[in-house]
């Protein structure tokens, strides 16, 4: 069978052509959903987001297309909210990115924090299916980009 979503629907949902849908049923109704390979693993992503913040003291996001999915304790009030703009935007970039320059970063849709920041993309099957960020009030060295790194690799070997 095929579903035709209206145009309106999907660019309020931010649904983009092939993107795969999770079908539930609830009773006598039909549930569609956008799917996240990254749900699944929101505990793994704890884990690491604490062992970073414990090593570099910097605070640390994991999102997936949508919202931010993991963060630290200390920015807990991001959690599952809808990205922002500037976030969206470079998720699209494809590229880590280091910002060491305090600047303004609109993390979700209302809420803009003033901080340097490395970003690197979680590439899956050539697909990026989400972010980690690290933001800091000082300038991020190469030790922490470093134990970024290999914390994206890891994430994106487990979502392969």
């Amino acid at each position: 069978g095929r579903i035709v979503i209206p145009k309106e629907i999907r660019k309020h949902l931010k649904i983009k052509d092939g993107e795969p849908l999770e079908i539930f049923i609830n009773q006598s109704e039909i549930i569609l959903k956008k799917f996240s390979n990254m749900s699944d693993m929101e505990r793994n992503f704890n884990d690491y987001v604490n062992i970073i913040n414990d090593i570099t003291g910097n605070n640390i996001l994991i999102t997936d297309r949508d919202k931010v999915i993991s963060c630290n304790q200390k920015i807990i009030s991001y959690k599952d909210k809808t990205i922002g703009d500037d976030i969206e935007d470079l998720l699209e970039m494809r590229t880590p990115i280091l910002v060491n320059k305090i600047k303004p970063l609109l993390i979700t849709q209302d809420e803009s924090i003033k901080t340097n920041y490395y970003i690197i993309p979680l590439i899956v099957n050539s697909d990026v299916s989400g972010l980690i960020i690290m933001l800091s009030k000082n300038e991020i060295n190469d030790n922490e980009k470093n134990v970024l790194d290999i914390v994206s690799k890891l994430i994106t070997r487990q979502l392969e």
